[in-house]
């Protein structure tokens, strides 16, 4: 449902004190511009002068008739939206707390009744109190701003969200992002709880009501896919096709044909023409992932397609397309750009705007408690695993091992632990061996799987591992290793990830080291 919400102007006012059907005010002006389903109008009028008044102010009453009259006027009785007309008593119309609670109240309200609400604010009527509330409001709702006047019409008006930011106070920033978190049903499956992924969210969504190219960066498996997904549905092209395509995976001599399309006769077994993921795509979305893969040629007629034209393999004329592109990618395009090995004007327009993703050590414990749950639950209803009957559950000691992981495959990783942890667990409780089997070994962790390092700590002697010569037995050589983890430790104040560094481990082997008895 199209919700316009506004209040009464001045301007709006006069209009009940005019004869001419052709007369206008800004309400009205939107009205004939743009096509609504409800209007919300708010008003504060009442007599202050000789004497405070009880009942509303007449013109306000009177407006809401010649209002009507109007719409029939310009023979638009069968397109009236539903009008909802509210009236609130402010002493003060620029005292900006009470304005933006009473705007909030409204726009809350509208949101209970219609969870699907595409809202537009009306920036033009009302004191400066009224509009500072539309601009705050407005990336919380996904709403769309507009203003207008006699002499440029209607117009959309982009804030970037810095400006609205600044207007805020720190409390009521958090309430945005949570608040804007539980209305963006689109971004659903994104399972999160930090402050951080909720402001990730919120900038999300509100880059995906404009209609312009997105750059997400993040390690593999951050959910990029999940987020170009979201954005997608959150956008305007949201009934239009999303073609996904990861660039990594297209064989070299298949690019360009897979990309763009080609015409019959355009190579050896060309023998009909072929409408390439763009043309497929046209009036809808793109996501490229890892864009870094794609060749220079193939960056070169993608800047082209930005502009909205594009030739297929063969052709020797272009033709229009409208698509828009959203990218991601793990790797440092800026270096990529320096190697040579990325366009830097293909850069610059890919990253109108650009979505960094954290990876899931740097989430915190409570995203992660959330995502082993849900993984838990996908994978007794995707794989029917369970113990004997029951759903599984993590012990304690499983649960803090999988919360200690720091994993280095992110939410990817995270999903397939829990499901190997379930497969091998033999009962309801998966127990802290089954996790640790789980968990796979990375490369480095191999590397490392050694005897502990001949190094010098600061401020400690030289240990040598050249002692006089005779067997080792494992409770001496554990005590050796344990010596040196703790040293590094107490050198590094406490920091487990200083001293693995200086003993040259992984962050997890050291902790798996230093838990050993």
């Amino acid at each position: 449902m199209r919700i316009l919400i506004s209040w009464i102007g001045h301007k709006d006012l006069d209009l009940a004190e005019r004869d001419s059907p052709k007369a206008s005010g800004p309400v009205l002006s939107v009205l004939e511009a743009m096509s609504f389903d409800r209007v919300i109008l708010l008003e504060d009028y009442k007599k202050i002068k000789p004497a405070p008044r009880e009942d509303k102010d007449p013109a306000a009453r009177k407006y809401k008739d010649r209002f009507a009259q109007l719409q029939v006027f310009r023979g638009r009785v069968g397109e009236r939206p539903n009008l909802c007309y509210r009236h609130f008593e402010i002493e003060n119309p620029n005292d900006r707390e009470t304005v933006f609670k009473i705007t909030r109240q409204v726009v809350d309200e509208a949101r209970a009744e219609c969870r699907e609400a595409r809202f537009t604010f009306h920036l033009s009527p009302g004191t400066p109190a009224m509009m500072l509330a539309w601009v705050v409001l407005a990336p919380s709702y996904g709403a769309t701003l507009i203003e207008s006047s006699d002499e440029q019409g209607v117009q959309k008006v982009d804030l970037p969200y810095a400006i609205v930011a600044a207007f805020l106070p720190d409390s009521e920033i958090a309430r945005r992002t949570e608040d804007a978190a539980a209305n963006y049903s689109e971004f659903r499956d994104i399972i999160h709880k930090s402050p951080k992924m909720r402001e990730i969210m919120a900038d999300a969504h509100l880059v995906a009501q404009r209609d312009v190219s997105v750059l997400i960066e993040g390690e593999t498996g951050t959910g990029k896919e999940l987020f170009a997904k979201a954005i997608h549905q959150a956008s305007k092209r949201s009934n239009r096709p999303l073609e996904i395509i990861n660039c990594g995976a297209i064989p070299p001599e298949l690019a360009e044909s897979t990309l763009f399309g080609h015409i019959k006769s355009a190579f050896t077994g060309a023998d009909k023409e072929r409408a390439g993921l763009f043309q497929k795509a046209n009036k809808g979305t793109v996501f490229l992932d890892e864009i870094g893969e794609l060749s220079l040629l193939n960056q070169t007629k993608l800047l082209r397609v930005l502009e909205g034209r594009l030739t297929p393999l063969g052709a020797d004329t272009e033709i229009e397309v409208d698509v828009r592109v959203i990218a991601a990618t793990n790797r440092n395009l800026v270096r990529e750009v320096k190697e040579q090995r990325f366009r830097e004007d293909l850069l610059y327009r890919l990253a109108t705007f650009i979505l960094h993703l954290p990876p899931l050590r740097e989430r915190g414990e409570k995203d992660i408690e959330l995502l082993l749950n849900d993984a838990l639950k996908k994978a007794k209803e995707k794989y029917g695993v369970s113990g004997e009957g029951a759903a599984k559950k993590f012990s304690d000691a499983a649960r803090r091992v999988l919360l200690d992981h720091t994993w280095p495959g992110n939410v990817r990783e995270l999903y397939s632990t829990v499901v190997r942890a379930c497969v091998w667990s033999r009962g309801e409780i998966i127990e802290k061996g089954d996790a640790e089997k789980a968990i796979l070994r990375r490369p480095e962790d191999l590397d490392n799987d050694q005897d502990p390092p001949n190094v010098k700590l600061p401020g400690e002697p030289a240990l040598a591992r050249e002692r006089e010569p005779g067997p080792w037995c494992y409770g001496e050589l554990r005590a050796i290793e344990k010596g040196f983890l703790e040293r590094a430790l107490a050198v590094s104040g406490g920091n487990k990830t200083k001293a693995a560094k200086l003993l040259g481990l992984s962050g997890r082997t050291f902790a798996n080291r230093l838990k050993r008895k």
